[in-house]
């Protein structure tokens, strides 16, 4: 057996677990897309739509405990949507919960 034909299959390997990294990433939970005021509504939406009606009004609470810390920090709309692109629900939850126990210090 030679070079080429050991090393080929190692290829074909690492090439099936990316892919498979690939897939596996893609089903996780929706995230904000902050790139843009459009993009942020949008997926915001998307995220809402698979929460309770209860569930999406405290994530907009949580929302606004975050954008209210941001605000009086001096920051903008388009520095608060950067900050929660990529984030989940789950995550923004997270962050206004640690807003709320740091004001309560």
């Amino acid at each position: 057996m030679n070079k080429q034909e050991t090393f080929r299959p190692s290829i074909l390997c690492a090439i099936i677990a990316l892919v498979f990294t690939a897939l596996l990433s893609g089903c996780g939970e929706p995230t904000i897309d902050g790139t843009s005021d459009e993009s942020f509504k949008a997926s915001i939406e998307v995220i809402g739509n698979g929460m309770t009606q209860e569930e999406r009004k405290d994530f907009g609470t949580a929302y606004a405990v975050i954008a209210m810390k941001m605000t009086f920090e001096g920051k903008g709309v388009s520095e608060i949507r950067k900050s929660l692109h990529g984030k989940t629900a789950k995550e923004v939850f997270a962050m206004a919960e640690k807003i709320k126990a740091d004001r309560s210090k």
